[in-house]
C-alpha cells in the first residue's frame, strides 16, 4: 500500500535529517515516486529552520526545484511517474528526470543554474514544498551525489531496492499499514518521522509492478564470546580452545597431535611395558635340569655326576669304569671292562 497527501495541508514532519543534513551544500539528486492528483503539489522540502534549502513541488502543471524559475517536465495527474533532478556542487544546471507511465520511457533536460544556499539541514517536511500534498507517493529518496541519467534510470520504477542499491542519504517507502504508522528513514541514518500536521496521509494503493521489498545488508556486530568445551567462539575461523587435561594413562591430553603419556610400569616376566616398540625384559631364570634359562640358544648345564652304581663315567674319548653286576658305556665309542662274580669282559660302545 502506498500513502495518500489531500490537499487539506496534512504533511509528515521529520525533525532529524539524518543523512541528509549536508544537503544544503554540495551535490545532491532528489526522486519521487508518486501520483498527482492536481495541477499543483508540494512533494519534499529540506529545511534549515524556517528557511526553505532544497524543494521539489509542481506548480500550475510544471514541476519546479527550489529556486527555480524555468521549471522542468510537465506533471501528468491521475498516473505512477517518477520525477526528480541532480544537481553538482556550486553554482550548476540541475537536470530533470523523468519515467512517464503513458510513454514507458525516460526523459532527461537541463533546468535552470542554480547556487549551493550553504545551510545545514535540520528538517524535512513529506508532503509540503509551498503548496500542500496533493498525491498518492510510493517513495521518495534524496542523495548526496548528483547521479548521472544512466544511474537514475537503474533506480526504475519496479523495485525499492534500487533506489536502496545507489546508497541514499535518506530513503523513504509509504507501505506503512495503518496511517499511525510511522514513517522510517530506510538507511538507518534517523530522518524518520516525529509528527503529522493536520490529518495523517491514508492508506492507497500500490504503482503496478512495484516491490517494496529491500535487503539491508546490514552487519549485526555481536559481543565476544566465553571459549568453553561446549561453546566456540564467534570469530571467522578461530580454533576451539579448551583447558588443560591431566595427562594419565585413560586420557589424553587435548593438543593438536601431542603424543600420549603414560606412567612408568613395572617391568615383570608377564607385562610389557607400556611404551612402543620397547623388548620384553624378564628376571634371570635359574638354571635347574628341568629348566632351560630363557637366553638365546644357551646350552644347558648340568652338575658333574658321581661315578656310583647308578651312574656313567662321561667321557668323550672313551673311559673304563669297574664295577660289580654289570654296566653300560656311554661316549663315542668308549672302550669298558666289566668285572663281574670273578669274571671280567670288555664291551666295546659306539
Amino acid at each position: 500500500m502506498s500513502r495518500t497527501w489531500s490537499f487539506a495541508n496534512d504533511s509528515i514532519i521529520i525533525e532529524a535529517a539524518g543523512g541528509a543534513a549536508g544537503l544544503g551544500s554540495g551535490a545532491h539528486t532528489i526522486l519521487a515516486y508518486i501520483n498527482v492528483a492536481g495541477s499543483g503539489t508540494g512533494v519534499i522540502q529540506l529545511r534549515a529552520g524556517t528557511t526553505p534549502v532544497r524543494s521539489l513541488l509542481s506548480d500550475s502543471g510544471k514541476f519546479f526545484a527550489d529556486g527555480d524559475f524555468t521549471g522542468g517536465p510537465t506533471s501528468e495527474t491521475g498516473v505512477w511517474a517518477i520525477v526528480g533532478y541532480s544537481k553538482a556542487a556550486g553554482s550548476a544546471t540541475i537536470r530533470w528526470h523523468y519515467w512517464s507511465p503513458t510513454t514507458g520511457t525516460w526523459a532527461h533536460s537541463n533546468g535552470s543554474v542554480l547556487g549551493d544556499p550553504g545551510a545545514a539541514i535540520d528538517n524535512i517536511w513529506l508532503g509540503k514544498a509551498y503548496n500542500r500534498g496533493n498525491f498518492t507517493g510510493a517513495a521518495i529518496g534524496v542523495w548526496a551525489a548528483a547521479l548521472t541519467d544512466m544511474q537514475v534510470e537503474a533506480a526504475g520504477h519496479t523495485a525499492l531496492q534500487d533506489w536502496y542499491d545507489l546508497n541514499p542519504a535518506a530513503l523513504w517507502a509509504f507501505n506503512q499499514a495503518a496511517d499511525t504508522d510511522l514513517v522510517l528513514d530506510l538507511t538507518g541514518g534517523g530522518a524518520d518521522q516525529t509528527s503529522i500536521v493536520n490529518t495523517s496521509p491514508a492508506v492507497g494503493t500500490d504503482p503496478p509492478g512495484w516491490s517494496y521489498t529491500i535487503s539491508s545488508g546490514i552487519t549485526l556486530d555481536l559481543p565476544i564470546a566465553v571459549e568453553t568445551s561446549s561453546a566456540l567462539a564467534l570469530g571467522r575461523g578461530k580454533r576451539h580452545t579448551l583447558g588443560v587435561a591431566a595427562e594419565s594413562s585413560t586420557a589424553l591430553t587435548l593438543g593438536r597431535s601431542k603424543a600420549r603419556t603414560l606412567a612408568t610400569a613395572t617391568e615383570t616376566c608377564t607385562a610389557l611395558t607400556l611404551a612402543a616398540g620397547k623388548a620384553r625384559k624378564l628376571a634371570v631364570a635359574g638354571e635347574t635340569t628341568t629348566a632351560l634359562p630363557l637366553g638365546r640358544a644357551k646350552r644347558r648345564t648340568l652338575p658333574p655326576a658321581s661315578e656310583i652304581d647308578a651312574a656313567v663315567q662321561l667321557s668323550a674319548s672313551g673311559g673304563v669304569v669297574t664295577r660289580p653286576g654289570g654296566f653300560l658305556v656311554a661316549g663315542g665309542r668308549a672302550r669298558g671292562t666289566l668285572a663281574a662274580g670273578g669274571r671280567s669282559s670288555t664291551l666295546e660302545a659306539s
